[in-house]
């Protein structure tokens, strides 16, 4: 994730053209097991990163996305986003290389996505019309807020109010007793197995088919928009599930 100031700077590059612009960002590591007919099918771990730029202007949205979270890219997407939402370009979708952008006119119910032909750094924009303006989040408080004004501001004319971003922290705590991503696969993997044959030993001759399946996820996200408010959040998830068929005898 960028610096809180970056983070402003991209929001106000952004909000240039608009009333309103809000980015949410994603990073997330993910790990999966499937075991059935007492064997391990798939054993999966990934990583997935992204961002999410939307700028309001009146009755209008515009939406553009990429996995690339480095500043530039972030403000190369900001910048594209501001246009889409002003009008000023009709539809124009392109693909190839990492980095590349689609973009739909404000009058085009059409989205361009080039994320599966373009790969890692790819982007969209996604216009529309009548998008609601989010809430914004409850009472601030944390830590020192940080702002800063468009870079891309014109020479002479007067400076735009800086985009000041302070922290907004939540009330509820969950605590875990061991994260997932302090535990081996091979722990993992054993536990799967045990819990197949804890199934499997309540009744032999009656008991068909077990399968069991794991999977953790944790999930870093933060949230700004050009009303100040940033958040933070960290969501760790881990599930598992046993199937039983049985026969009746």
């Amino acid at each position: 994730m960028i610096e809180k100031e970056d983070l402003a700077g991209v929001l106000q590059h952004a909000c240039r053209n608009g009333d309103f612009a809000e980015i949410y960002m994603e990073k997330s590591a993910q790990n999966r097991i499937s075991m059935e007919a007492g064997k391990i099918e798939r054993v999966i771990s990934g990583r997935d990163q992204g961002a999410g730029i939307r700028v309001v202007k009146g009755d209008n949205t515009a939406y553009g996305y990429t996995t690339d979270l480095s500043k530039g890219a972030l403000l190369k997407l900001a910048g594209q986003v501001a246009v889409g939402v002003s009008g000023e370009t009709g539809d124009v979708n392109r693909a190839g290389g990492a980095g590349d952008t689609g973009i739909a006119g404000l009058n085009s119910k059409s989205a361009a996505n080039t994320e599966g032909e373009a790969g890692a750094g790819s982007a969209a924009i996604v216009a529309g019309e009548r998008a609601a303006v989010p809430a914004a989040a409850a009472t601030p408080g944390g830590a020192p807020a940080t702002g800063v004004a468009d870079p891309a501001a014109t020479p002479g004319a007067a400076a735009p109010t800086p985009i000041v971003l302070q922290q907004r922290e939540s009330p509820v705590c969950l605590p875990i007793e061991q994260r997932p991503d302090q535990v081996a696969i091979e722990e993992k993997v054993a536990l799967v197995k045990e819990a197949e044959q804890a199934a499997r030993s309540k009744d032999e001759q009656l008991i068909r088919q077990v399968s069991v399946g794991y999977a953790d996820v944790i999930q870093q996200v933060a949230i700004a928009n050009s009303d100040g408010v940033y958040v933070e959040d960290e969501r760790v998830r881990t599930r598992m599930v046993v199937q039983v068929v049985a026969s009746d005898g």
